[in-house]
């Protein structure tokens, strides 16, 4: 008996894609709205903000450009990286949540209604999270060695 790779090679385009659109409607997004991204999170001068907004700067980095990378990394054979894909996808929404309670805690405001103003944040903070580990879920599935019988193997 061989063993082949099954179910790789026609996702390979798909994977690399999506990591493409992913880092191409965050991207645009950064660019769309600088302010909201780039900051220097130690002019806060509150300890707790500025951990909290270093955290969420290295999430956004990390989910709009490690993720596509990884994803495009993945679709060229390399699937070493593969289960960093929910840890990455994670870091982003959750420190933007907890960045929400505690503003609510030290002011008594939460700031949800960007979401609804500005919908594509909608997508890059709730819906690119969730596509993420879909997809990491699935992917995990696919480069599986089998055995298949000579008589099938091409």
């Amino acid at each position: 008996m061989s063993q082949q790779r099954i179910g790789l090679k026609s996702h390979e385009s798909l994977t690399a894609l999506i990591g493409a659109i992913i880092m191409l409607v965050f991207w645009l997004t950064i660019a769309t709205f600088p302010d909201f991204f780039f900051f220097n999170p130690f002019e806060n001068p509150d300890l707790l903000r500025r951990i909290e907004l270093t955290i969420s700067t290295i999430g956004w980095i990390l989910i709009s450009t490690a993720i596509p990378l990884i994803l495009y990394l993945f679709a060229r054979g390399n699937r070493r990286l593969l289960s960093l894909l929910p840890v990455l996808a994670l870091i982003w929404p959750i420190s933007l949540v907890i960045a929400q309670i505690t503003n609510y805690f030290q002011t008594g405001e939460i700031y949800i209604d960007y979401l609804v103003n500005f919908p594509i944040f909608f997508f890059t903070d709730i819906a690119i999270p969730l596509i993420v580990i879909v997809l990491w879920y699935d992917l995990r599935k696919i480069d599986i060695a089998v055995e298949v019988h000579p008589e099938y193997s091409h």
